[in-house]
């Protein structure tokens, strides 16, 4: 919240001399010369946002929706109400930035999904920053720790025994810290967001008698462009090593119980005028080669950069129908991430739309989050399916120091 400090244009010992024809008096002063005060000064008040102590509630929903193109007997929707508590601590000396915001999101079931994880907790540890200036602040993230637990519905399908425990534990650094906000905002500005960071991935779906259906440890850098290299364990007794390159061109080496080599190439035109993406793949020492379908967006070369992520200040706002918010807010603002990924090994195009809405003291208000990844067959080109999440979620609780 911006404030000004209030002065008036003083003036003070003005004389007027009156000056009468033939008069031959002189003086021995000058009238003083008028003098204004100085101009008044803009003066920037840090947001309440990053306020150890501070403690924030949440309610809200989310559901995801899972297609599978070649069975729709496998489709899914799993509904839910959520339920967050966010709290602000002062971070270590020895932490990477100076505020530890810990969230802990709570899911409970409302319609049981048939596939996919059920998810029932997420706790999200972060380490942000708040840099003031004499006439802005920006808030940004340097590293985020993310757990996740639910339960591992396809593997019960597949394998019985269940249930099967998933569990997913993230830490993302940022290769710089990655800007949130900015303050004041300034409706109809935008920029792009930074996306280099490494991730340290493990997951795991195991049931009570230590049967594991899936398993993943793995280390991921992503650059700005899109590109991105992989190394790691990606199933019991089978390793990875991935290089996407920016240009969509791709090698992918799995050694282990496992083993596979694959490289994906750039899509080269056909007489037709079609596009096909050449695509080899050697498994146990035979090589096959493909020409998929082009599954790119616009079915030609793929896009540059291959991933993006742009924040969009919307100004001013009223909230929308989703937003119950129960804790009196004004001077709303909407803060936008519209963000997109293609990714050439997985056979994904991701997009999401990120709609924040923001009280005038910069507390987060409401969210409303949706996410959409659509799936192809990397040596085809065929669609096989899609995942659609979805979440909202409003403030019901504010405590500010």
């Amino acid at each position: 919240m911006s404030h000004w400090i209030k002065g008036a244009l003083l003036w003070g010992g003005l004389v007027v001399a009156t000056f009468v024809a033939g008069c031959s008096c002189s003086s021995s002063s000058s009238p003083p010369v008028p003098t204004p005060t100085s101009t008044p000064i803009p003066v920037f008040t840090p947001y309440p946002v990053l306020v150890p102590g501070t403690k924030l509630g949440y309610i809200g929903t989310y559901s995801e929706t899972i297609t599978v193109t070649s069975d729709p007997s496998e489709n899914s929707v799993g509904d839910y109400t959520t339920k967050e508590i966010q709290k602000v601590y002062t971070a270590p000396v020895s932490a990477p930035a100076p505020f530890r915001v810990y969230q802990v999101l709570e899911y409970t079931v409302v319609k049981e999904p048939t596939a996919g994880i059920q998810p029932t907790e997420r706790i999200v540890d972060s380490w942000e920053n708040s840099t003031t200036t004499s006439h802005s602040q920006t808030l940004s993230l340097a590293q985020a720790f993310t757990r996740q637990h639910g339960i591992d519905i396809t593997a019960g399908k597949v394998e019985g025994n269940g249930p099967y425990d998933y569990i997913d534990r993230n830490r993302t650094t940022y290769s710089s810290p990655r800007t949130l906000l900015h303050f004041p905002l300034v409706g109809g500005t935008s920029a792009k967001r930074p996306l280099g960071s490494t991730a340290d991935d493990f997951s795991k779906s195991e049931n009570s008698s230590g049967d594991i259906y899936a398993l993943r440890k793995t280390t991921a850098d992503f650059a700005d462009d899109g590109g991105y290299t992989l190394t790691g364990k990606i199933a019991v007794g089978t390793s990875t090593t991935v290089d996407a390159k920016a240009d969509g061109t791709a090698t992918v080496v799995n050694t282990g119980e496992h083993p596979l080599k694959e490289t994906i190439g750039l899509p080269v035109k056909q007489a037709s005028g079609e596009y096909k993406i050449p695509v080899t793949k050697t498994v146990k020492g035979k090589t096959t080669k493909y020409l998929a379908d082009d599954w790119y967006p616009g079915n030609a070369l793929p896009p540059h950069p291959l991933a993006e992520n742009l924040q969009k200040v919307i100004g001013p706002i009223s909230l929308p129908s989703e937003c119950k918010v129960q804790v009196p807010v004004t001077g709303l603002q909407e803060v936008d991430n519209d963000s997109g990924r293609v990714d050439v090994v997985a056979g994904t195009i991701t997009t999401g739309k990120n709609q924040l809405f923001l009280a005038a003291n910069g507390i987060d208000a409401c969210l409303i989050t949706t996410t959409t990844t659509l799936k192809y067959d990397v040596t085809t080109g065929a669609a096989t399916g899609s995942i659609v999440d979805e979440f909202v979620q409003w403030l019901v609780l504010e405590k500010i120091p």
